[in-house]
């Protein structure tokens, strides 16, 4: 009772002991985590330290919407050999055959259940294909040619290897990630990089949100890239 009569309610910052129990002595982190922490320290404390979960309800969540285009655009681009110099037809057709193979994975079949999640079908084959006839058009009218997609990092036997940081306080960070397409092109000796992330909504990459450390995916793919 006495306790109770002088409690604050006020946060405390945990003992370096704490969060070493929390989060171990090395951390194995994506790009997000950092952005996650930058947006709110709390919701990553919940999510990283505490390790909480909300119960899932039978529904498609944003995050499920997100992989569908993703992997959907990684099937698109391994069927078609990495090049989009094809009719608009078959660009269409091959488009409409990974998003029923991808959304077979998602949430037990919710997508065939109801006129909206067949609504959402119907919107993501006509959004990418769209984007990937915008594409062709860039891909013929320049020099850049797909060179890598959904190309991860973070391991040694990784495609682009390993990427290890150092804490302030000399604990090992172990980032890892996923580039979702790179485009090339090789004149005089040099290579020019063009980096696409795929989102399912526009973002603009503001110098602001770099240095707030609420945008750092694009900089790391180009760090781990050069």
């Amino acid at each position: 009772m006495r306790r109770n009569l002088t409690y604050d309610n006020k946060a405390r910052k945990i003992n370096n002991a704490t969060a070493e129990q929390l989060y171990g002595g090395e951390m194995k982190a994506s790009v997000s985590r950092f952005q996650s922490y930058f947006n709110c320290n709390f919701q990553h404390f919940s999510n990283y330290g505490l390790k909480l979960n909300v119960r899932q309800n039978y529904t498609v969540r944003p995050l499920e919407i997100g992989n569908l285009y993703h992997n959907a655009l990684e099937k698109v681009a391994a069927d078609l050999n990495m090049t989009l110099e094809h009719d608009d037809e078959k660009i269409k057709n091959t488009v409409k055959n990974a998003v029923e193979t991808v959304l077979r994975t998602i949430s037990y079949g919710i997508f065939e259940r109801s006129e909206y999640y067949l609504s959402l079908k119907e919107k993501a084959v006509q959004a990418i294909t769209t984007t990937l006839l915008f594409m062709k058009d860039i891909e013929t009218l320049g020099n850049y040619k797909m060179t890598m997609i959904e190309t991860v990092f973070g391991k040694k036997s990784d495609e682009l290897g390993e990427l290890i940081l150092a804490s302030p306080n000399g604990k090992k960070i172990i980032l890892r990630g996923k580039i979702d397409r790179v485009d090339t092109y090789k004149k005089d000796g040099k290579v020019y990089v063009n980096i696409i992330d795929y989102k399912s909504s526009a973002r603009d990459l503001r110098k602001s949100d770099v240095l707030n450390g609420v945008e750092l995916q694009i900089i790391t793919y180009m760090y781990v890239l050069i």
